[in-house]
């Protein structure tokens, strides 16, 4: 239920934003997205989860190739199959194009401690499905994840 009123409200944001006849802008602003995902996966211990993400990103500006780059940050919220909950935070570098991917590196909170994470993603546009893997330790077990994202990204322009 939440999530058809999640991709309802994006809806409405992406057509009312779509009426901007700014682009581009004389801003100093270079653009970049907002991007909300839901993934579902599993973990090397064969826990399954599933996570629903915000990701902001600004485009780094650059010549006249054909692959834009990124930079951004990414919350999460995630739920283990057993219940438990987990929180993650990530700095992320992103080179989009007909093929895009991208890594980025954070935490992971599990059980009230912090944990480094890293994570890496890649995808073919405009597909919105974007297979990720993250891994991290908890309590000195390494843990990896993989899982399939599906996400809708509303692209700001600059």
């Amino acid at each position: 239920m939440i999530i058809r009123k999640t991709v309802l409200l994006l809806s409405i944001i992406t057509v009312i934003e779509g009426q901007n006849e700014c682009r581009p802008c004389n801003s100093s602003f270079p653009g970049g997205y907002v991007t909300i995902s839901y993934q579902i996966g599993k973990n090397s211990n064969e826990q399954r989860f599933r996570d629903l993400q915000v990701s902001f990103a600004v485009v780094i500006p650059h010549g006249e190739l054909p692959v834009f780059p990124f930079i951004g940050l990414t919350y999460g919220s995630r739920k283990m199959k057993d219940g438990t909950k987990q929180r993650y935070g990530d700095l992320q570098l992103n080179l989009v194009s007909i093929v895009a991917g991208g890594f980025g590196i954070g935490v992971i909170s599990s059980g009230g401690s912090m944990h480094k994470r890293k994570k890496s993603w890649a995808g073919i546009l405009p597909l919105p499905v974007i297979l990720t893997k993250d891994s991290f330790s908890i309590e000195g077990e390494r843990l990896s994840s993989k899982g399939i994202m599906l996400s809708y990204p509303m692209p700001i322009f600059g």
